[in-house]
């Protein structure tokens, strides 16, 4: 039997006109890094990583929390893995009981030079070659997705790299352009969210995923 990954979703528009009381009960750790934000989306991405903390994992004090090498958060009683992410309004948790990447992209953001930039090469030129296949005569280097089957694939392929950084503990502190062997032996699950954001998780374990929206 395949071991399951709960993700909890939540959209930050949720928590306007309650800031005030949920800052109350959140890690200080969140609450300050909010506070601090300049950029009133990213204020709301921190508020509410600390309330989707609080309430799928009771974390409300930072002893609760420690910090892996590369600044990855984990519990300090190590007694469940998770993964935060988060993009435009929308946060997204994944807990697992062994450790576990998750994270979420919209699909307006990509571009082939974004995707260059980041992604292992044969994961990119794989993108190119199917684009090919679908569109003979292209062009190859146009830089916006050429169906909506691109876009989605674009964000996918995107997601799932950076799910595996983040299940391995390094981020992009990996360069994932020099050598694709960091992707062997995970198992990776996508999906869609509002038609706009891809979500992918990523484990050395097959997993299916159970999606929870908090309110």
């Amino acid at each position: 039997m395949k071991d399951s990954v709960d993700i909890y979703i939540l959209d930050t528009e949720r928590l306007k006109g309650r800031e005030d009381n949920i800052v109350q009960g959140i890690a200080p750790y969140y609450a300050e890094k909010s506070r601090r934000a300049k950029v009133e989306s990213v204020k709301m991405q921190e508020l509410g990583a600390g309330y989707i903390l609080s309430k799928v994992l009771g974390v409300t004090k930072d002893e609760q929390l420690s910090f892996g090498e590369h600044g990855k958060p984990f519990l300090s009683d190590k007694s469940k893995e998770f993964s935060l992410s988060h993009a435009r309004s929308y946060v997204v948790l994944a807990v697992s009981k062994v450790p576990v990447g998750v994270d979420i992209e919209s699909t307006e953001r990509l571009t082939l030079s974004v995707l260059k930039r980041v992604l292992p090469v044969a994961y990119f030129d794989e993108l190119i070659s199917m684009r090919e296949k679908e569109n003979p005569g292209c062009d190859k280097a146009a830089e916006e997705p050429q169906s909506p089957e691109e876009k989605l694939r674009w964000a996918k392929a995107w997601t799932s790299v950076e799910a595996v950084l983040k299940a391995i503990g390094s981020g992009f502190f990996l360069d994932p352009r020099e050598d694709n062997s960091f992707m062997e032996g995970f198992h990776i699950e996508s999906f869609p969210l509002r038609d706009e954001f891809m979500v992918s998780c990523a484990g050395r374990f097959p997993f299916t995923v159970h999606q929870n929206e908090l309110t």
